[in-house]
């Protein structure tokens, strides 16, 4: 299966759909990919609500994997490139994003390509395999403290010892000029909430 088959799933609130009508589906068109899905939260029941309706399609769709982007990214200009890279090594979930933390920095210029993290997760992209996906969908009814997708996705990871992989450098971006839709700041712990490390540090989409 080739990169331009995978499903592409975006997890979005209708405040933001002029952003993915005008950025995100065009980039992901641009980029060859033929199976993009926009799954609006209309009654804003909240990202974990969406994010498990997301699992449930893409679970049913019989593809086997899928990749879920927030709707609040920017895409690297050779995202697609990457994507056949990495599903060819056959790991179960790999984030696209670094995120805000001075490790990643460093495990970049120390050369690392692929890092497994086991604390900090940030699930701005993700590829996901659907046999880990039937797994969590089958965990997430145990959950019952969890109030995020990422939280939830941290508790499931540590439970199975199946870790989320992250690829160095990011190859997606998270967009601050979108405002939180939770109320955020710019920061967290000293960070931009941005990647620290990404493919293009100033791409075309940026003021």
């Amino acid at each position: 299966m080739t990169y331009k088959r995978v499903p592409v799933y975006i997890q979005g609130v209708k405040e933001r759909e002029q952003y993915i009508n005008e950025y995100i589906h065009p980039a992901l068109v641009e980029q060859g990919f033929l199976d993009i899905h926009i799954m609006y939260d209309v009654d804003k029941n909240g990202p974990l609500w969406n994010f498990n309706r997301v699992v449930d399609h893409a679970v049913d769709s019989g593809h086997p994997y899928c990749i879920v982007l927030q709707d609040d990214v920017i895409l690297a200009s050779n995202f697609s490139k990457h994507i056949d890279d990495i599903m060819s090594h056959n790991i179960p979930a790999v984030s696209f994003f670094c995120p805000p933390r001075q490790k990643y920095i460093d495990e970049q210029q120390m050369g690392t390509r692929i890092y497994t993290e086991k604390e900090f997760l940030w699930m701005q992209g993700m590829l996901f395999n659907i046999e880990f996906l039937k797994g969590f969908q089958e965990y997430r009814h145990t959950d019952k403290e969890s109030f995020s997708c990422d939280s939830i996705m941290k508790s499931y990871t540590k439970k199975t010892k199946n870790y989320i992989r992250v690829v160095i450098p990011s190859i997606v971006q998270h967009n601050l000029d979108i405002k939180s839709s939770i109320g955020t700041g710019k920061k967290i712990g000293g960070f931009l909430r941005e990647s620290p490390v990404f493919f293009e540090v100033k791409p075309p989409y940026f003021r």
